[in-house]
């Protein structure tokens, strides 16, 4: 009889338990407010309560002006024919597919495939047959 009369409310412990997990999940929130405080040094955006040397160092360090985007490039991102709507629609996948261009590896612990893959990157495969590979690949998707 002992155990009939405690297995209630191990049972009603645990649903209120879980209950209580979910709730603490649901009413969880945290605002930061706007995003709309200026660096005087950068012009960088920050919150309220950040460090105000987090962008620049207070001034103590400058980065180079960004390089002229490629004309392709360029082309693609603002051109209105249908190439370049493709590309606007599937950037998210060609940026994906091409990421692998920036990996940082050890040359000597890679399997061949990867010492393949890399030398062909290096001999400076053009721009256009990367993109036409990466549209034949993804509009297999």
């Amino acid at each position: 009889m002992a155990m009939s009369s405690t297995r209630p409310t191990l049972r009603a412990r645990s649903r209120r338990r879980a209950r209580a997990t979910v709730l603490d999940r649901e009413s969880f929130s945290h605002d930061l407010g706007r995003m709309n405080v200026r660096c005087e040094h950068c012009g960088a955006f920050r919150w309220k309560a950040e460090n105000k040397a987090l962008c620049c160092e207070n001034g103590q360090m400058t980065l180079p002006p960004l390089p002229r985007t490629p004309s392709l490039l360029m082309k693609l991102l603002s051109g209105t024919d249908l190439k370049a709507k493709r590309f606007r629609e599937k950037f998210r996948a060609y940026n994906n597919a091409l990421a692998f261009a920036s990996l940082g590896v050890n040359e000597e612990i890679l399997p061949p495939t990867w010492s393949i893959l890399l030398q062909d990157s290096r001999r400076g495969a053009p721009f256009n047959w990367a993109i036409d590979k990466c549209t034949k690949q993804i509009n297999k998707m």
